[in-house]
């Protein structure tokens, strides 16, 4: 779904995307996928100001985000308000496996987007990870 929304803007409204898993966003900034500030910086700025951020598989795997992580993304959406930019977060986290999750500074950012939840039900696409 979200994909689609992406391609749309793209290609009938000339709208900038970036559509990132979570992981991808956290090793190109905190484990030096991205090595030069500069590029660095770049990459940050982009986050800021595309027209829609899509972050994909929000804390996947993970029962809480490390703080350093929860305190970037919380800043990131806020600053992303602040200038009107739109974000679609997808997880699979309920919203209170997702406020433990992200921590309450990044969970009240989330909540100033007035959210929309949109569930989606089905048989799972991953394999079972449980521990027999």
């Amino acid at each position: 779904l979200a994909g689609g929304i992406a391609h749309d803007l793209i290609e009938n409204h000339q709208r900038s995307v970036i559509f990132q898993q979570w992981v991808s966003i956290t090793d190109r900034l905190f484990f030096g996928v991205i090595q030069d500030p500069k590029e660095k910086n770049k990459f940050r700025k982009a986050l800021e100001t595309v027209d829609l951020l899509v972050i994909d598989e929000l804390a996947a795997n993970r029962s809480q985000l490390p703080e350093s992580q929860a305190n970037y993304l919380g800043h990131l959406l806020r600053r992303r308000s602040n200038l009107k930019k739109s974000i679609v977060l997808i997880t699979n986290h309920n919203p209170e496996s997702l406020h433990y999750a992200v921590g309450d500074f990044c969970y009240e950012a989330i909540k100033g987007f007035c959210p929309v939840r949109v569930p989606m039900h089905g048989c799972s696409r991953r394999p079972d990870i449980s521990i027999s």
